[in-house]
């Protein structure tokens, strides 16, 4: 577990037994009244019986922001227990604030589960609703513009802004892009259409990082425990 949590940049690789033990790749990290079956992260894997992502929470060990990547193991059927692995949200949130996506631009990721920000510039939006960003952002409408690969139009603190969405693969998760609209029309379509090009490019480039570290924590988990 401990390789594991360090080939694939993890916080932390554990994995949580129906008779109620924890094992982790931070053994100092386990206290007496841990119990990994009342645990979202535990529930959710078991009753999806596949791969799960979490929605962010706060940590019951260490207190950091993370959400968790979990999946039920089992052999000949029987459920041997689920093996999670946690992401820090303060990475996910460097990783996605410092993408360049232009003069005026702001990346920000949203988790559609809860529609809530996964990272945003302003760390004061963190966690909130998309609606604290803008009374006229909503899950249909993010979802609809996703979809259809087409621009919102809002107005934030009374300046018009273009919203540009995109779904990450493999994830519930939204990459979203903020405009200034002055400034796109300055330089009309062609910025726009390089920037919806660039868009896309990083929402592949970010579903294969997610997918890659989905994969690799599987492998690598599912390998250790059943070794015990």
């Amino acid at each position: 577990m401990q390789q594991a949590r360090i080939a694939g940049g993890f916080d932390d690789i554990f994995f949580g037994t129906p008779k109620g033990e924890m094992y982790r790749s931070h053994p100092e990290r386990n206290r007496a009244d841990y119990d990994p079956r009342t645990r979202v992260w535990y529930q959710d894997a078991q009753a999806a019986n596949k791969q799960i992502i979490t929605e962010a929470y706060r940590d019951a060990i260490t207190n950091a922001l993370l959400v968790t990547i979990a999946e039920p193991v089992k052999q000949h059927g029987e459920l041997l227990g689920v093996v999670g692995a946690d992401v820090l949200i303060d990475q996910l949130v460097k990783d996605v604030i410092s993408l360049n996506v232009g003069h005026n631009a702001t990346a920000m990721l949203i988790d559609m589960t809860n529609g809530t920000f996964l990272a945003h510039p302003n760390s004061g939006l963190l966690l909130k609703p998309v609606s604290a960003f803008s009374p006229s952002l909503n899950l249909q409408t993010i979802q609809q513009k996703a979809m259809g690969s087409s621009m919102l139009e809002l107005a934030v603190n009374g300046t018009d802004k273009l919203m540009f969405f995109s779904n990450v693969p493999g994830t519930n998760w939204v990459f979203a892009i903020e405009l200034d609209k002055a400034t796109e029309l300055a330089g009309h379509k062609t910025a726009l259409t390089q920037l919806v090009i660039t868009s896309l490019v990083i929402v592949l480039l970010v579903g294969i990082v997610a997918s890659w570290l989905m994969s690799f924590f599987s492998l690598m988990t599912l390998h250790e425990c059943l070794k015990r």
